[in-house]
């Protein structure tokens, strides 16, 4: 970025920073984030847009080491207007619940991944609701055991709780792959089963808290830290036609969306959320695919890119050699 860039970037990232500080003191004052939904309906209004939001991404990266490699958006091909719609806390705690959440996707044809917390893995009916969603076509991430913020782990219980919940989500892997096998066998199978494309692992962190031990631990074992840049805040929001116009408004092409899985005694706007936010967002162009999709594209257009540079530094280099003989 140019001198001028960087100090409006700087004064939109003291302003972003302000507006958080004050946003976190009056959530605890008032109930269903009223203010919080009306401070975030003033700034859509004004100048919040998906553009808006990655250069604030940029910047807060530079600013943060801990979160210099996650994954906020892609950067896919162009005239491509695929995006992620991201689940956290997966498995509902509520089984049903789950199982409707499942239903609206299968409804609406849209692929999602499902940030698993590997506690909410609680019943044999929990684990066999993930298995119809490897089955169906989603994908499974890592979101480690208990829904609480890590930052403050030591490296080895990071490590410890990673591993746990990867653990987890692999049995669940295992199994539906053993599924598929027995319906392929009778003449019934066909779908791929997925963690991530290569066998590529991606983790998101609780509360969206990282740390320089989080990122280093991750890059270590080859996880791709992933959060969101069309997020809504929707655990301190009950308001589902806000979420749709809000999250509507924010996506771009390449776009990480974030929701998180209903419960029987809130969060449950995501099902009626996700059943008028889908179709408004397809009736635009947009295509859900799952998140190990979106990142292998953004690699497929950088690779490109790659190879087109290389191409043409050799063509203008045989021309050079041309005119020298």
């Amino acid at each position: 970025f140019s001198a001028p860039w960087k100090s409006s970037m700087w004064v939109l990232f003291l302003a972003l920073t302000g507006v958080s500080a004050l946003l976190a003191l009056s959530i605890r004052k008032l109930p269903r984030g009223f203010l919080l939904k009306w401070v975030l309906k003033l700034l859509l209004g004004f100048w919040i847009t998906g553009n808006a939001v990655r250069v604030a991404v940029r910047i807060f990266q530079q600013c943060f080491g801990a979160y210099r490699d996650t994954i906020f958006f892609y950067d896919v091909p162009d005239g491509e207007k695929v995006i992620a719609l991201t689940v956290d806390d997966a498995p509902s705690r509520d089984p049903e619940l789950f199982r409707e959440l499942l239903d609206v996707l299968d409804e609406n044809d849209a692929k999602a991944t499902f940030f698993v917390i590997s506690n909410h893995i609680r019943t044999e009916k929990h684990r066999r609701l993930l298995e119809t969603a490897v089955q169906a076509g989603h994908m499974l991430a890592n979101h480690l055991v208990i829904d609480q913020p890590a930052y403050r782990y030591s490296a080895s219980r990071f490590l410890e709780s990673l591993n746990e919940c990867q653990r987890a989500i692999d049995r669940v892997l295992r199994v539906s792959r053993e599924t598929k096998s027995c319906e392929a066998t009778v003449g019934d199978g066909g779908g791929g089963l997925v963690t991530g494309r290569d066998n590529k692992r991606f983790f998101r962190a609780p509360s969206a808290q990282m740390s320089t031990t989080m990122a280093k631990i991750l890059h270590e074992h080859g996880y791709v830290s992933v959060l969101a840049d069309a997020y809504s805040i929707d655990p301190a929001i009950d308001d589902p036609h806000f979420h749709v116009d809000f999250v509507g408004k924010l996506t771009q092409p390449g776009s990480v969306l974030v929701m998180h899985a209903p419960e029987r005694n809130h969060r449950r706007q995501t099902l009626q959320v996700l059943r008028d936010l889908i179709p408004k967002l397809r009736s635009k162009g947009f295509k859900f695919i799952r998140l190990d999709e979106l990142h292998s594209k953004a690699i497929s257009k950088r690779e490109n890119k790659i190879a087109a540079k290389v191409a043409t530094d050799s063509a203008a280099a045989r021309n050079k050699a041309k005119r020298h003989r």
